[in-house]
């Protein structure tokens, strides 16, 4: 039997959003009752007004510090990269899409979405997809 399985975002408190794992089988979409990750915006870019880069934080469902990320840098520019906290590691990087033909140019929705091996391409859309949310 071939289970799917997608992420599904739900909106949860102002700010805060909750990233779901929901198994489809036989076309019925399970969603569990706690969220696999949770992101939460930065507030502090906002109310304080301060030059943070830090957008967003990511924890996993079960708030373990390992599986920690920040996302840093601007999204409206298209250029953030998602940091593994414990690691210092950069695991994905929006970047605006490079054009090579003169004359020819691409809109602020078209850009590169670099995901290093072993970090969940599914999870990185989602986060896409909030930071989307977040700053539109």
């Amino acid at each position: 039997m071939n289970e799917d399985i997608t992420n599904t975002i739900k909106i949860t408190l102002v700010d805060s959003w909750g990233i779901y794992e929901a198994n489809d089988t036989k076309g019925e979409t399970k969603i569990p009752k706690c969220p696999t990750w949770y992101m939460r915006k930065n507030l502090k870019m906002n109310i304080l007004s301060t030059k943070s880069d830090i957008l967003a934080y990511v924890y996993s469902g079960s708030f373990d510090k390992k599986n920690s990320y920040i996302i840093k840098g601007s999204y409206r520019c298209k250029s953030c990269k998602i940091v593994h906290v414990p690691l210092n590691k950069t695991v994905v990087e929006i970047k605006r899409k490079e054009v090579r033909t003169k004359g020819v140019r691409f809109g602020s929705d078209v850009f590169d979405l670099v995901v290093n091996p072993g970090f969940d391409t599914g999870l990185a859309m989602a986060l896409v997809l909030l930071l989307d949310q977040m700053f539109s």
